[in-house]
């Protein structure tokens, strides 16, 4: 049904498109989609091959037994990392990350671990950021929030490429991102992926580093290094700084690469170090599955004498990753949690970021102003669904949409790392969709009275109202509807016509159509049509379905009560009744300035036909298969197939009654069985049997109006057959 939005409706659309333009411009869209969306795209999606360069060096509960060591690895003697040191430098690693917080000093292991870390040459460390709250000085109730970087003992980090940090969040919301760039004060700081990053480009670093410096004519000495850092990642925090300040100075660098620099490699590694090094603080992390889908290897397993896992040429990352939730200690939740609670370890989170920077493949989260667009397209994809639909087909086009969408979000995520938001367009969606079928009604409600006053000038009050109820969807004054007619005939009419005065013969007429019609009115039908001897009743519903038909059903039966309640100067009226359900047009039917509001279609005309048959089988109510098949408890008796004037296929039909006119449902369904064995035999052409079965038939139901008629079709199909029964 098309319906008129309004000046209400525009205003509440309009509300809500600019609210969800506000909200899809928010921070909140990132953190709600991480939270529902990102994991529908993880889980479809499923895992992905890991890179083969980047290893992690595995402690946990089973390997401190294993080496006789406390459970916690702070407790750990420094001697064992050393020894795993010196043997990934002689297995030919390309760097070591640490990712364990050497804290205390402790001068003779420390001194062992210093020279281990010197001869490597690649070790970077880890370093502690302690958070504390205290209360407010100021008496206020107030709390302040202090960071307290603490790093490894001198000794370390002098013979370390320095040491760094990662921060992520342990409770709550599931990690979907992380700081490449922390922000302790005094400026951006590497974090510990991203040193491991700058240190595995140094030699693009260095090379790029000169360009962008003469260009911008910067200042190259080391003011300000942040805690742990070195000279390289100074140059890479200065190279930053000059990029963000001018947003051209990337590409002119890109176009002079190839004059400056002809080795394809160390291109290819500036290009990828000047994307990261202008890189938001915040990147999206493109898990490749849950914990240990990355290489890991037992730290024990350094330590054999048979053999020795390869690590050349390798970044190796070392720290906690247990294999049970139990043991689970340093871990973070994440979209890829396993059933059993088991999530991935921080130094696996590490390495995914790392490998994300090295691979490029990190989420791209769509922009702000895309988001914005992405809502206006909601909101009109529901009011044009709903303008021009009926409701179920709009709400079927919008999940065939909204099915499309999700796979061309799946393709985007997969291909080109891209993550689009799954549960803000859902969320617009449905707050649209609300909105408009709440306009949709306020429209139909004032249809519904233009209807019921359209109505008033040419029917009954309470009439006109039924039936404005029962086709409140019209649009038209001519409008297809699913419903049921009944039909009914008062047979002897022309009889009592005959003998009756006709002021006399309209009175009982009237009294006649009284009571049919407050059966009508109580089950809920509409008195659609009466001329002379016949009246039409209809029940119309959005589905023809089992309730709409007993309601009618019903009706009939009750008219068939009215029967014997009729007789006048000792004529018998009897009301014949026919049921026939389907589609047909409600609307005006007439011209000029006569019109009656009437059902037109094949639906009527069929049912007239089954009525007329009511006479030659001999019965009361006869219903077609449509009724039948929704009323399959009802105990109906099939009639056979019939062939009605004009029409070119076969219409079976069914009589109705009264289950209380047999003992019990046993006696009626015997009736029914043997009754349908007579009229196999009829149909198989056998009609000697089938003769002698309705005869057997009539003298257990003598009264039985369509064994009667089949005896009379057995007897013109082969009349000899009489004599040769016994």
């Amino acid at each position: 049904m098309r319906f008129e939005i309004g000046a209400f409706g525009r205003w509440l659309l309009l509300f809500i498109l600019l609210v969800g333009y506000l909200f899809s411009l928010s921070s909140q869209v990132a953190r709600i989609e991480g939270e529902l969306g990102l994991q529908q795209l993880f889980a479809a999606r499923g895992h992905v091959k890991p890179p083969t360069d980047i290893v992690i060096v595995a402690i946990s509960k089973d390997i401190s037994e294993r080496l006789d060591y406390p459970p916690e690895v702070v407790r750990w003697s420094r001697v064992a990392h050393a020894r795993l040191i010196d043997a990934l430098t002689e297995g030919g690693a390309a760097l070591v990350v640490m990712d364990i917080a050497f804290k205390e000093s402790r001068p003779s292991e420390d001194k062992l671990l210093g020279q281990s870390i010197k001869r490597a040459g690649n070790v970077l460390l880890y370093k502690y950021v302690k958070r504390t709250r205290e209360s407010s000085p100021f008496n206020d109730g107030g709390v302040l929030d202090t960071e307290q970087q603490i790093l490894p003992p001198e000794v370390l980090l002098r013979n370390a490429l320095g040491a760094f940090s990662l921060t992520l969040p342990k409770m709550g919301s599931a990690v979907t991102k992380a700081r490449i760039y922390n922000d302790f004060g005094s400026g951006d700081e590497l974090t510990q992926p991203l040193a491991a990053f700058i240190e595995h480009h140094q030699q693009a670093v260095s090379a790029l580093y000169p360009l962008i410096v003469t260009k911008q004519e910067l200042d190259d000495s080391p003011l300000g290094l942040p805690l742990g850092s070195k000279t390289l990642h100074h140059k890479a925090l200065v190279l930053r700084q000059a990029l963000l300040l001018d947003d051209k100075l990337s590409g002119q660098i890109e176009n002079s690469l190839e004059k400056h620099i002809p080795d394809p490699l160390l291109r290819q590694n500036i290009s990828r170090v000047l994307k990261v090094l202008q890189h938001d603080r915040w990147l999206n992390i493109n898990f490749f599955g849950p914990n240990r889908t990355l290489s890991v290897v037992p730290m024990d397993a350094f330590f054999s004498s048979v053999s020795v896992p390869d690590v050349k040429n390798k970044i190796v990352l070392v720290g906690v990753s247990e294999t049970t939730q139990t043991e689970q200690v340093d871990v973070h939740h994440t979209v890829y949690r396993s059933f059993d609670g088991l999530d991935v370890s921080g130094v696996e989170v590490s390495a995914t970021i790392l490998a994300n920077l090295m691979r490029e493949d990190s989420l791209q989260f769509m922009a702000s102003s895309q988001r914005a667009f992405l809502a206006a397209l909601c909101v009109a994809l529901s009011v044009l669904t709903f303008l021009s639909l009926r409701p179920v087909f709009a709400v079927t086009v919008q999940l065939l949409v909204c099915l499309v969408y999700f796979q061309t979000a799946l393709w985007f995520f997969n291909n080109h790392f891209v993550w689009l938001p799954l549960v803000l367009p859902l969320l617009i969606l449905i707050i649209t969709n609300v909105a408009v079928l709440y306009l949709r009604y306020r429209s139909s409600r004032k249809q519904h009275k233009y209807v019921l006053n359209a109505f008033s000038h040419f029917l009954p009050y309470d009439v006109a109202k039924q039936l404005s109820q029962d086709v409140i969807a019209l649009e038209t004054q001519h409008k297809l509807v699913q419903g049921v007619c009944l039909m009914t005939d008062l047979q002897g009419y022309t009889g009592a016509s005959e003998t009756m005065p006709p002021q006399e013969l309209h009175q009982k007429l009237n009294q006649y159509y009284e009571q049919l019609i407050d059966i009508v009115n109580d089950n809920g039908g509409t008195v659609a049509n009466i001329v002379g001897d016949s009246l039409l009743a209809i029940w119309t519903s959005s589905v023809l379905d089992e309730e709409v038909c007993r309601k009618a059903y019903k009706a009939a039966q009750a008219m068939m009560l009215q029967n014997d309640r009729i007789e006048d100067n000792g004529i018998q009226l009897t009301t014949s009744i026919a049921l026939h359900g389907g589609e047909f047009s409600l609307g005006n039917l007439g011209g000029r300035d006569h019109f009656e509001f009437s059902p037109v279609g094949d639906i009527v005309n069929t049912t007239s036909r089954i009525e007329h048959f009511n006479r030659d089988l001999g019965t009361e109510l006869l219903c077609s298969a449509t009724i039948c098949a929704l009323l399959p408890n009802t105990g109906m008796r099939y009639l056979g197939e019939f062939s009605f004037k004009n029409k070119f296929v076969l219409t079976p039909l069914y009589e109705g009654f009264f289950e209380s006119t047999f003992d019990s449902r046993n006696a009626l369904n015997e009736r029914n069985q043997n009754f349908q064995l007579a009229l196999d035999k009829f149909n198989n052409n056998n009609w000697q049997d089938a003769l002698s079965l309705f005869k057997s038939f009539l003298t257990k139901y003598p009264n039985d109006g369509p064994a009667t008629f089949y005896v009379k079709q057995c007897r013109l199909k082969t009349p000899e057959i009489e004599n040769t029964l016994v």
